[in-house]
């Protein structure tokens, strides 16, 4: 092939030779050669593209070089073995993640629970948010139950008890329901959602609270309370407040004033038995079963004087300094009720803050491991001192000294007022209740309760006021 001309194009071969205009050859080729340009844009724009995308992954995989430390120095791993462990590494992770979430998802529940029934100003969307992701958890939507178990004669459950009992709770499988239980305020509350229909079958409802009721009998004095259905768990404060205040007032019209003066004392005398906020949230359900009792004024303002008396001798046997009660008036008004809580939350400050010396500490922390292994046959003062970090020789001298009684003397005064709150229940076998208190054998519970009563179980059982059939 050869030119002759500018303008022409020669093509030699052996046997001939053919000479055509250079202006021509391109017109009948343009269309070839236009195609030709277009494939070699495409391949650079190709090549551009992918470097421009492989140049983030090419960092990625050197991060992940760098970081897996399994991967061995100077070890050659190719891009994709790399990618591929990389990948197995997420998808393990991911795993523990979702085994994490199932752990905590109960916590966040119960927290987030608690505070919807403090009343807290949740956003309702992230609430139904939340409730939406967590996994094995309550709708925000449907029809509700609240369910009640609380001390009717204190207001206030063994936090050790309420624990092992929320436990039990969580093993009731009730047909079409799913149940949630958590502690609150010394109380447990049951959140019962119904599942799979939309209506409540008639005696449903009778059900569910005798199986609840069966299950917190362990809880000495514990009543059992359902609220009326309720379609938004957004409620649950409103419910919850509601059902308070008509148990309360249902358990108050059934109480004499002797019952209310018994109640003082007995309340009174352990109130250090348990920290600062439980004695105050005592004293407050006390104050309430006081007000809303159906007594006369002069009887109510008689207890009410009681109990300020009480708490201002406690408050002496601690060596505090808190004044009698002084109210503006004697008359039953809402200022009167204010001034009175106020003055029992003060001596209980002050009662406590006297308790905040090294021996008075040990005491009252002894108390409380006694109150929550009392159940234990082989409870001793040994152990007890032991848990506490001191020798048996000072506790023992902490509780003569400070309470006045020796620490097995307060023991067995102990049990055997647990045991007087277990008589009363009917159904109970006497030989059980002296084993659920933490007496070894039933001769040595008989004669320790007729030591301290001056009568056998069965015969102060005979003297308890029958419960009317529920």
């Amino acid at each position: 092939m050869g030119t002759s001309a500018a303008t022409e194009l020669t093509f030699c071969h052996s046997y001939t030779t053919v000479t055509l205009p250079l202006g021509e050859y391109l017109t009948s080729n343009h269309l070839l050669l236009m195609m030709v340009i277009l494939l070699a844009v495409l391949v650079l724009a190709a090549l551009l593209v992918a470097w421009l995308f492989y140049r983030p992954l090419r960092k990625t995989l050197q991060t992940l070089r760098g970081s897996d430390e399994t991967l061995q120095k100077n070890e050659s791993v190719s891009d994709w073995d790399m990618l591929n462990r990389s990948v197995l590494a997420l998808s393990r992770d991911t795993v523990q993640f979702r085994k994490i979430i199932q752990i905590i998802s109960p916590y966040v529940l119960r927290q987030l629970l608690c505070e919807l029934v403090d009343g807290a100003e949740l956003d309702g969307d992230s609430v139904r948010q939340t409730l939406s992701s967590l996994p094995d958890t309550l709708p925000c939507e449907g029809t509700f139950l609240l369910f009640v178990t609380s001390n009717r004669v204190t207001g206030v459950l063994n936090p050790a008890a309420i624990e092992h009992t929320i436990k039990n709770l969580q093993n009731i499988h009730f047909p079409h329901w799913r149940l949630y239980s958590f502690a609150y305020q010394y109380s447990i509350l049951t959140v019962a959602c119904l599942q799979d229909k939309q209506t409540i079958a008639d005696g449903e409802t009778e059900d569910l609270t005798r199986t609840i009721r069966i299950f917190t009998h362990n809880l000495p004095n514990s009543a059992v309370v359902c609220s009326p259905r309720f379609s938004d768990l957004l409620q649950i404060h409103s419910v919850y407040q509601a059902l308070l205040s008509d148990s309360q007032t249902s358990a108050a019209r059934q109480v004499s004033r002797e019952d209310i003066e018994k109640r003082i004392r007995s309340t009174v005398v352990t109130i250090t038995e348990h920290s600062e906020e439980a004695a105050v949230t005592t004293l407050h359900h006390l104050l309430s079963t006081i007000r809303q009792a159906e007594l006369p004024a002069q009887d109510t303002l008689d207890c009410c004087q009681m109990l300020a008396g009480e708490l201002q001798e406690l408050n002496r046997t601690y060596r505090g300094k808190l004044g009698a009660f002084a109210p503006e008036g004697d008359t039953l008004t809402d200022a009167y009720y204010e001034q009175l809580c106020a003055y029992l939350h003060t001596a209980v400050q002050e009662i406590f803050s006297n308790l905040d010396n090294r021996q008075r500490k040990y005491l009252l922390a002894a108390k409380k491991y006694v109150g929550e292994h009392y159940m234990d046959s082989g409870l001793s003062l040994d152990g007890v001192a032991a848990q506490l970090g001191i020798s048996p020789s000072y506790l023992s001298r902490i509780f003569s000294e400070i309470d006045g009684k020796r620490f097995t003397q307060y023991l067995s005064d102990l049990r055997i007022e647990k045991a007087k709150q277990l008589l009363a229940d009917d159904n109970r076998l006497v030989r059980d209740i002296g084993q659920d208190v933490g007496f070894l054998t039933i001769q040595n519970f008989m004669r320790v309760f007729k030591a301290k009563t001056g009568v056998t179980p069965s015969e102060y059982r005979s003297t308890l006021p029958k419960k009317a059939a529920e």
